[in-house]
């Protein structure tokens, strides 16, 4: 006998299957090829997403919504969660500064610059209905066996909660089926890369099946640390994940989940300086940087021996220094000279129940519960040099977080009235500690400064939004969620002298177990959603929107003090910063479905926006840097997102997005104007491209695609630090031998070897010098089979 229907839990629905993959992300499905010479019509087909907490079509949704499909990113050869933005048109991923498995996440000029607990990022991520409080090790999650991403551009407050003003990013295992499916991918590739990965979906009983998929990534690197002798760019992954449905009645399903990422990176190299301020004759010094390497060449104990030398010694040494720094920019860029072993390791886990109850044909009740938490632990020598002039070091990151979402769906009015009202509870809790020195030697007895806090982060949520069609032209969309945050962060942050958290000397407080500063901050907001809807007809339709988000403000953890003052002034708490957004769009199909085109243009006014800014520190010349809400922003933007099929097994997409993003006022409390500095992290131009040809053979389909993408020139430090444009080409040419269901694909990444800097840093007002950072990954070659049964 077979199970009773079950698939996707709740209100949600099931994702067709697809025949072709598409062109472009948003169109994820394509009748072409071999099923159109069967008779299938040629064109664009519907997909379901739930991006409304409900499912409806894509096309009929009134948001910036880009959905990229498990086989759609199989086609694009999209393996890791930092591809994915080569799939759409308004967000950017970027590996983090200090973290190589940790991702920041931008759009519409919303950005997170910094990973620690307690600030909250900018573009909220989910997981099969979970919120994932902190990006660690999103980097290196795996995609296998995904059934899509969707990606909701603007503030989605109203039903994805605080933290989401930028937008929201939703990824979706398949679900368990009621029959038995599997399949078994293997990969190889340039720089050793080698990856297993396999499903197994079995059916249990009449009103059971779980799915278990599993993989293991390796890469042996991409150059060598000349300095340790250790592989640079080097990987070693292990992921499972599991999911389990039971379906004891016909109106009641659960869905029990839960997965498991181990992953070891040693990161690529630090490529050492793009500038470097040059030594001052006249006075025999220099920056802190080439003085710190003067001192180590030249087995100087102290600044102070090194300034009782004679001038024409003193300017020798710092010239040798000189030259020896520059040196480390030049060679291999993925060759490495740092002193300090730079790897991360980074444990990721979850479980997640997710129960659907359907009272009546009006009223259905879901409630998802999640426990996340993630370790992690690793050093950075971001100087890219042998000599100690930056080492960072994140000794044991814990965190995990509870939350529970209820929801009650009501359906009304023969459908004409679509709503969900909702409560929300999310703890977390976190202990972080970094451990960061500056110029050793220089620094003497004072030694590393030594971050410590512990986080708790509590939030309360109650929402509700509606949707009410007048006609069968026009509908209107109306949604409010006020949040409630509560906040606590205890620091220990210290030096070998001093208690940085309180500003006195460690020996005047009895020593580091009483070095303790204990803040806490509540506060509230309110976000909402509106909109009007018009469809022409059936392929067409307009819509006029605006919507409030906000992001979490907090309490300081990566703060200092040498006096009491400084560290008050220092540890100031930051308040959240809100985004108001304005939103026109048009979503269209034409020609019988073989043309889809999606367009918005939006205004986004962003207020209290938080930036690491000096604050000067009252009866002092002191100064401290944090968090604080210095600046007003407006943004202004279009995204496009085009597919066409103009044949049988002919696929082309374009998408792309232009961002006018510029602070109204950003006036620092030194009085420094950085009003004409552009946004962080914030391309005016990101342009993808895709042309696909799959053509009938003797053993089965056979594609053959090719795709682009294109970024403008960004800032990634406020002070003129700059990752260049650059346009990066993928290809992929794949067999589908349909006898014994095997694909064989080869692919190639970064086709022309594109090389580009990730986020050069401007550290010339402290240590003298802009960084390179680095290099993003070079071409690479590869072999991927999969077979299915």
């Amino acid at each position: 006998m077979r199970m009773k229907t079950f698939g996707w839990s709740g209100s949600a629905a099931v994702i067709a299957l697809m025949s072709a993959s598409v062109a472009d992300a948003q169109t994820a499905e394509v009748t072409s090829g071999t099923e159109a010479e069967a008779g299938a019509p040629v064109g664009l087909t519907d997909i379901v997403v739930t991006a409304r907490r409900r499912a409806e079509r894509a096309q009929d949704t009134p948001v910036a919504l880009t959905v990229a499909t498990g086989e759609v990113m199989q086609n694009r050869s999209v393996t890791s969660f930092s591809e994915v933005q080569r799939l759409t048109p308004a967000l950017h991923i970027a590996p983090a500064a200090l973290s190589a498995t940790t991702t920041n996440l931008s759009m519409r000029g919303q950005v997170l610059v910094d990973i620690k607990l307690n600030i909250d990022p900018t573009v909220a991520i989910y997981q099969d209905g979970v919120y994932l409080p902190r990006a660690q090790g999103t980097n290196a999650a795996d995609l296998l066996d995904i059934d899509r991403v969707e990606v909701l551009a603007g503030p989605q407050g109203t039903l994805y909660g605080k933290n989401s003003t930028g937008g929201a990013v939703s990824i979706y295992s398949k679900n368990p089926v009621d029959r038995q499916e599997g399949f078994v991918r293997a990969r190889y590739g340039s720089f050793g890369e080698t990856a297993i990965g396999a499903m197994l979906n079995i059916p249990l009983a009449e009103s059971a099946a779980v799915r278990v998929v599993g993989s293991i990534s390796q890469r042996d690197g991409y150059g060598d640390n000349v300095t340790t002798g250790e592989r640079t760019g080097k990987l070693d992954s292990r992921y499972i994940r599991g999911a389990l449905l039971l379906k004891p009645t016909e109106d009641l399903t659960v869905m029990l989940r839960g997965d498991y990422t181990k992953v070891k990176v040693r990161r690529e190299a630090y490529k050492g300086f793009l500038s470097l301020v040059a030594p001052n004759t006249t006075t025999g010094t220099g920056p802190l940087a080439t003085m710190e390497t003067a001192l180590e060449l030249n087995g100087l104990p102290s600044l102070a021996a090194f300034l009782a030398q004679p001038l024409a010694t003193r300017n020798a040494q710092l010239a040798a220094a000189d030259t020896a720094l520059r040196s480390f920019a030049q060679g291999d860029r993925d060759d490495g000279a740092f002193d300090q072993s730079s790897g991360e390791s980074t444990n990721v886990w979850g479980t997640a129940a997710t129960i659907d109850y359907v009272i009546s044909d009006a009223l259905s009740l879901k409630s998802i519960t999640g426990y996340r938490g993630f370790h992690r632990k690793g050093t950075q020598d971001v100087d890219g040099t042998p000599f100690a002039i930056i080492q960072y070091s994140a000794l044991p990151t814990k965190d995990k977080q509870f939350s529970q979402e209820t929801q009650l769906n009501i359906t009304a009015f023969d459908k004409r009235l679509n709503g969900v009202v909702g409560l929300y509870y999310s703890d977390e809790k976190g202990h972080e500690e970094v451990n960061q020195i500056s110029v050793r030697v220089i620094s003497g007895a004072a030694g590393p400064a030594l971050t410590i806090a512990d986080v708790t982060n509590k939030s309360y949520g109650v929402f509700g939004q509606t949707s009410f069609r007048f006609t069968p032209q026009f509908s209107a969309t109306a949604g409010i969620r006020y949040t409630k945050d509560k906040r606590r962060l205890i620091a220990r942050n210290r030096n070998n002298l001093i208690c940085t958290a309180l500003g006195v000397p460690l020996a005047s407080i009895g020593g580091a177990a009483n070095c303790v500063r204990d803040m806490s901050l509540d506060f509230g907001r309110a976000s909402y959603t509106a909109s009007l809807e018009y469809r022409p007809s059936r392929d067409v339709m307009l819509y006029a929107k605006t919507s409030r988000g906000y992001r979490a403000g907090g309490l300081q953890e990566n703060s200092s003090g040498n006096t009491p003052a400084q560290a008050d002034v220092a540890f100031t708490p930051f308040r959240p910063e809100t985004v108001t957004d304005y939103e026109l769009g048009l979503k269209s199909e034409f020609f019988d479905r073989r043309l889809r085109l999606n367009l918005v243009y939006y205004h986004s006014i962003l207020d209290d926006a938080i930036r690491n800014v000096a604050t000067p520190v009252p009866g002092s010349t002191a100064i401290a840097t944090n968090a604080q809400n210095a600046a007003k922003a407006k943004v202004d933007g279009v995204e496009f997102d085009i597919t066409a099929v103009p044949a049988a097994g002919l696929e082309l997409g374009v998408n792309g997005s232009y961002t006018d993003a510029r602070f109204s006022r950003y006036v620092t409390p030194t009085g420094e104007d950085r009003t004409a500095i552009p946004l962080l992290h914030t391309p005016k131009w990101q342009v993808g491209a895709v042309a696909a040809y799959t053509a009938k053979t003797t053993l089965g389909p056979w594609r053959n695609q090719i795709d682009m993408s294109y970024t403008s020139r960004q800032l990634t430090a406020e002070l003129a630090a700059y990752s260049p444009a650059h346009t990066i080409f993928n290809a992929r040419s794949s067999l589908n031998v349909t006898g014994p269901d095997l694909d064989i694909a080869v692919y190639v990444k970064n086709l022309t070897n594109r090389r580009y800097i990730l986020f050069p840093i401007d550290l010339t007002s402290g240590l003298g010098f802009i960084y390179n950072g680095l290099y993003n990954p070079p071409r690479s070659i590869g072999l991927e089979v999969t077979k299915r049964f």
